[in-house]
């Protein structure tokens, strides 16, 4: 997948993802109801909603956009013989 299609992706999951935080935000879901409908556990609605209390929308985003996997391997290996 192209830069521009992850990009695309991550940003459709946020805006989803932000709906349903707002809805219950707004009392129009519970907090259960809105992590049954993302898919995440009960214990990560409340760091969510955490997040949300210490920094607004910026809190919500996903901070590991563009982040290497700490096993990945970042460099080409010798070929010394």
């Amino acid at each position: 997948m192209k830069s521009v299609e992850r990009r695309v992706a991550r940003e459709a999951k946020a805006v989803t993802r932000k709906d349903v935080i707002l809805k219950a935000i707004e009392g129009k879901l519970s907090w259960l109801q809105a992590a049954d409908i993302l898919g995440i556990t009960p214990r990560h609605i409340r760091r969510l909603k955490k997040s949300y209390e210490q920094g607004g929308w910026g809190g919500l985003r996903d901070h590991r956009a563009g982040a290497y996997a700490a096993s990945g391997c970042r460099s080409q290996p010798s070929a010394s013989y």
